[in-house]
């Protein structure tokens, strides 16, 4: 059976990125000189985090501007603590999930269902709502 390719359009950069994970997680993936002879892919690290959060940025603002953005707050802390984030987008209809985090600290206790099942209810009572007018 041939192997199922994450990236079909761009099977060299596949290639590449599946022979980087089986062996040096930080080695750099170098670009197909016909894609782009300045840019290379790699794996993220932890050190990376400020440059992720920059780019994200700009989304953050889109998916508030045009989506929906719930937080899952702890509200047994002495002072309210947001511990997930989702963000949603409307296709067509469908709600699209641009985003979905919980911090590390709260992992494995429910939240990230709690946020998905909380934008499909939302969303269930909104379809219910406009096919009613």
């Amino acid at each position: 059976m041939p192997r199922r390719r994450l990236c079909p359009e761009i099977p060299q950069l596949q290639d590449n990125i599946s022979s980087a994970s089986n062996t040096n997680p930080r080695k750099e993936i170098k670009a197909r000189p016909a894609e782009s002879p300045s840019y290379s892919i790699r794996f993220a690290t932890s050190d990376d985090a400020n440059v992720i959060r920059a780019i994200e940025a700009p989304s953050i603002r889109v998916w508030l501007a045009l989506g929906q953005v719930f937080l899952a707050v702890n509200s047994s802390a002495s002072n309210e603590e947001v511990v997930g984030v989702i963000a949603t987008l409307p296709k067509d209809h469908t709600i699209f999930i641009a985003e979905i985090s919980v911090l590390e600290e709260h992992h494995r206790k429910g939240i990230g269902s709690m946020l998905l099942n909380g934008c499909f209810r939302l969303e269930s009572h909104r379809a219910r709502a406009e096919n009613s007018t």
